[in-house]
C-alpha cells in the first residue's frame, strides 16, 4: 500500500545517501593526504599536471559524486512526489468521507423537507378547506347582513315617513353638547333646517345659554341611567304656541345618550282650559255663595225653632224642637265648613267632627269636665253626600249619650273612633261611637223603637250609607258602623 511504499523509499533514500557520503568523506580525505592541499569538492579540477593519475582519480570520484547527488536529487523527488500522493490521496479520502457525508446529510434534509413540504401540502389542504367554508359562511353572513340592511333601511323609510306624518314636533338632542341631531318635517317646517345646530339656539328666542328649564337631568337618575318619559307643557318663545312635551332619554345609533322630544301643539286645548278654569273659578264662587246661603238659612230655620219654642209649656215638645235645632246645626255645620275650605267636595272629618261635638257639649251645658271626651279619627276625607248622614248619626248619638247616659252629673267618657280602611282596592270606612254610661235598656229593640233619633241612625246607616250597623250594650252603649265611601257622582 501507499504507506509500504513511502516508508520503503524513505529508508532507501537515507541509507544510500549515508553510504556515499561515506565514501566521499573517505576520498576526500585520502587525496588531501596524497596532495596535503585543499581540495574544492564542487566538481572544479584543482591541481598541476604532476597530479595526472590524481586527476583521474578525481573526475572518477567526482563523476560519483554526480550520480550520487543526482541519485539523492531523485530520492527527494520521488519522496515529494510520494508526500504529495500521499497527501492527495488523503485529501482525496477525506473529501470523498466529506462528500458522503454531504451527501447522507442532503439526503437526510432531501428526506426531512419532503416530509415537511408533504405536511405543509396537508396543511395548506386543511387550511383552504377551512378557508372554503370561512368564505361560504361569509358569503352566507354577508347575503343576511345585506338582507337585514335592506330591512333595515325599509324599516328606517317607514320611521322617517310616520315621524314626518305626525303633527307634532319630533327631535333628537346630544345632552352634552345640545346638537340637534334629528328633526322632523313638523319641526323643519316651522323651525327651518336646524339638524346640526345647537337646540337652545334654534327651538327659542333670545337664548344666550342652554334653557333654565331644559329636562336633561330629569331624564337621569343618580347612577346616570334613563328614568323614563318626563310630561311637561310650555309655551315656545318662537311662534309663541303652547305645547306638551314628552321628553325621554335613549340610547343613539353610537350608543351616546340624547334626549328624545315630542311636543303637542295644545293652544287651542290651553285656550280651553283657560276657559274652563275660568268658569270653574266662577262656579266655585258661586257654590261658596249657596253653602254660605245655605248655612245662613239652617241658622235662620235653628233661629225661627228656638222663637217658637218660647211660646211651647210642654217639655217633650219643647225638647223636640231643641233635637231639631241640633240636627239643622250639624247639617249648618258642613256648610259652613265647605265654604271655608279650600275643596268644595271633600270635608276634613276629623276637623267636623270636632266642632260639632264641641257644640253639642254647648248646646247641652255640659261644663266642669265631668265628661271626658276623646277623638280618634285618623286622616279620614269624606264627600259631602258621605259627611252629612255620618254627621247626622254622631249628632244623635253624642246628644243621647250627653241626655241619658250620666244622669244626676254622673261622671264618664265618650269616645269617637273613625278609620279608613282598603279591602281590596275599595275604600271602607268604620265609625265607632260609644260611652260608659248606664247603657240602653236590655228589652229595647233599636229596630223598632218609636225614638225618632234611633230611627234616624238606622235609616241613615243602613239606608243611605248601605251599611252595616250593630249595638254593644256592655259597659255602657257602644254603636259600630261600616260603610262604603258612597260613589255619588255615579249617582247624579
Amino acid at each position: 500500500d501507499f504507506a509500504s511504499e513511502y516508508h520503503l523509499n524513505l529508508k532507501l533514500y537515507y541509507d544510500g545517501n549515508g553510504v556515499l557520503s561515506s565514501l566521499k568523506d573517505q576520498r576526500v580525505t585520502k587525496i588531501n593526504k596524497q596532495r596535503k592541499s585543499p581540495v574544492d569538492f564542487s566538481g572544479q579540477i584543482i591541481g598541476t599536471a604532476p597530479l595526472q593519475g590524481e586527476l583521474i582519480e578525481d573526475i572518477s570520484l567526482a563523476e560519483k559524486d554526480f550520480w550520487s547527488n543526482l541519485f539523492i536529487l531523485i530520492s527527494g523527488i520521488s519522496l515529494i512526489s510520494l508526500l504529495i500522493v500521499y497527501a492527495s490521496r488523503r485529501i482525496i479520502v477525506s473529501a470523498a468521507n466529506s462528500l458522503d457525508k454531504a451527501r447522507a446529510l442532503a439526503e437526510k434534509k432531501t428526506s426531512e423537507l419532503k416530509a415537511a413540504y408533504d405536511e405543509m401540502e396537508h396543511r395548506v389542504e386543511e387550511r383552504t378547506s377551512e378557508l372554503k367554508n370561512v368564505n361560504i359562511e361569509l358569503e352566507e353572513e354577508i347575503t343576511v347582513r345585506i338582507r337585514a340592511e335592506k330591512a333595515l333601511n325599509k324599516s328606517h323609510e317607514r320611521l322617517l315617513t310616520v315621524m314626518d306624518s305626525l303633527d307634532a314636533l319630533v327631535y333628537v338632542a346630544d345632552m352634552d353638547t345640545y346638537e340637534l341631531l334629528f328633526v322632523n318635517k313638523y319641526g323643519r317646517e316651522i323651525w327651518g333646517e336646524i339638524t346640526g345646530k345647537i337646540c337652545w339656539k334654534s327651538l327659542q328666542s333670545g337664548q344666550t345659554e342652554p334653557c333654565q328649564f331644559c329636562t336633561n337631568k330629569k331624564l337621569l337618575n343618580g347612577d346616570g341611567n334613563p328614568t323614563g318619559v318626563y310630561i311637561w307643557t310650555l309655551q315656545n318663545t318662537v311662534n309663541q304656541e303652547w305645547y306638551e312635551c314628552r321628553d325621554q332619554a335613549i340610547r343613539w345609533t353610537d350608543g351616546r345618550l340624547v334626549r328624545m322630544e315630542i311636543a303637542t301643539n295644545i293652544t287651542e286645548r290651553k285656550k280651553v282650559e283657560n276657559q274652563l278654569k275660568s268658569s270653574l273659578r266662577e262656579k266655585e264662587t258661586l257654590l261658596l255663595e249657596i253653602h254660605h246661603r245655605v248655612k245662613n238659612n239652617m241658622q235662620i230655620i235653628s233661629s225661627l225653632l228656638s222663637l217658637q219654642s218660647r211660646y211651647i209649656k210642654d217639655k217633650h215638645y219643647i225638647s223636640m224642637f231643641n233635637e231639631s235645632r241640633s240636627r239643622i246645626k250639624s247639617m249648618a255645620l258642613i256648610h259652613e265648613k265647605l265654604y271655608q275650605s279650600k275643596n268644595l267636595e271633600n270635608i276634613d272629618f276629623n276637623d267636623y267632627i270636632k266642632s260639632l261635638v264641641n257644640d253639642l257639649f254647648i248646646f247641652y251645658g255640659i261644663q266642669g269636665g265631668h265628661i271626658v271626651l276623646n277623638i280618634n279619627i285618623e286622616n279620614v276625607i269624606l264627600d259631602i253626600d258621605t259627611a252629612i248622614p255620618c254627621g247626622l248619626i254622631i249628632n244623635e248619638l253624642i246628644s243621647n249619650s250627653l241626655k241619658h247616659a250620666f244622669p244626676d252629673g254622673r261622671e264618664g267618657k265618650i269616645e269617637i273612633t273613625s278609620r279608613k280602611m282598603n279591602i281590596k282596592g275599595v275604600n271602607e270606612y268604620e265609625l265607632i261611637v260609644s260611652d260608659n254610661g248606664i247603657g240602653m235598656p236590655d228589652d229595647l229593640d233599636f229596630r223598632k223603637t218609636e225614638s225618632l233619633g234611633l230611627s234616624l241612625i238606622v235609616t241613615l246607616s243602613e239606608d243611605q250609607l248601605q251599611g252595616k250597623l250593630d249595638f254593644k250594650r256592655d259597659n255602657g252603649t257602644e254603636c259600630r258602623i261600616h260603610f262604603k265611601e258612597l260613589k255619588h257622582k255615579e249617582n247624579r
